[in-house]
């Protein structure tokens, strides 16, 4: 199912599992936003804080050691930075992306968030939790970062994860790069889900699927998700603001696929090359589909997150 999020609280009560609440906070949910420095990230934190009352922005800097056997394994990643052997890099189409389609994303950032953002070392440490309570936040919204421990996720009144991957098909790093590299073009997308401590494992409350045009590519496509990310989470709380409840949200079945950021290698970045040069993703042009389980009971939420899911699996008989 499609909902129109401009017209979510009127689609609501027609569907008899909403209900206005008391006490609608007029200055916006009072939300914390844990994401990391990127462009996209950017873009996405002051998207949230143009709708609501941002009370922080948090990046956090550290990272798990890496082992040897870690380094050992992501050796053929090393290699796709290599202009001349990788046939596509990354990177370098994520900046190219960003400047073109969210050219603005640092100075908003500056304009919207820059006031309440700092970097924290370790967010899941008691210090860093106690100062996050201390902001009494309504919802803390995580785009990225690090892998949330119990204690933050438990510590909150609700914990948001938005994942640019078509959960529960690609679940893990670059999802939308992925799904692309193995022209599965109509599982490249986004999820908004309740977190979780298994990694892009929370349940869902909702998903986007970009818009896709002939001359996408891999950055594209993630920028897109990004963006129908940020429009979701804000209808997402817009409606928690206006007390409808409940709130639904769906479990996940195990992945279909789960990708490491090491998995990354030369076969990707040349799968991605021969995939832009026969343009292959043009038999799959679609509008923008941004799909809110939310405001469906149970049964019916889980139902439609299926039938969806099984469609879009079907579109590369991946069933």
């Amino acid at each position: 199912m499609v909902v129109d999020l401009v017209t979510a609280a009127e689609a609501a009560p027609v569907m008899g599992r909403m209900r206005r609440g008391r006490g609608v906070r007029l200055l916006g949910m009072r939300v914390i936003v844990v994401t990391g420095t990127s462009s996209a990230q950017k873009y996405f934190a002051s998207a949230i804080a143009a709708k609501n009352d941002v009370v922080a922005v948090l990046h956090p800097t550290s990272k798990p050691p890496i082992t040897a056997r870690q380094i050992i394994a992501s050796r053929g990643k090393v290699l796709t930075r290599v202009p001349l052997v990788s046939g596509w890099d990354q990177r370098r189409a994520t900046r190219v992306a960003a400047a073109q389609m969210i050219p603005d994303a640092d100075e908003s950032y500056v304009l919207r968030c820059r006031r309440v953002a700092r970097t924290v070392t370790d967010v899941n440490s008691a210090d860093s939790i106690r100062s996050m309570l201390s902001l009494r936040p309504d919802v803390v919204l995580c785009f990225g970062g690090p892998i949330y421990g119990a204690r933050f996720i438990e510590a909150f009144p609700a914990v948001l994860n938005y994942h640019t991957g078509l959960s529960p098909i690609y679940n893990g790093a670059a999802s939308i790069y992925f799904a692309f590299a193995n022209g599965h073009f109509a599982c490249c997308g986004g999820t908004l889900m309740r977190m979780s401590r298994r990694i892009d494992g929370g349940e869902i409350l909702g998903h986007v699927r970009p818009a896709i045009a002939s001359n996408d590519t891999p950055a594209t496509l993630f920028l897109k998700a990004v963006q129908g990310g940020a429009m979701l989470s804000n209808a997402l709380l817009a409606d928690i603001q206006s007390g409808w409840s409940p709130v639904t949200s769906v479990p996940q079945h195990v992945p279909k696929f789960y990708y490491r950021g090491r998995d990354w290698s030369l076969r990707q970045t040349w799968s991605i090359a021969a995939h832009l040069r026969s343009r292959s993703i043009a038999r799959f042009a679609r509008e923008q589909e941004l799909h809110a389980y939310w405001l469906l009971g149970a049964s019916d939420a889980s139902r439609v997150l299926d039938l969806n899911v099984k469609n879009w699996l079907q579109t590369h008989a991946l069933v």
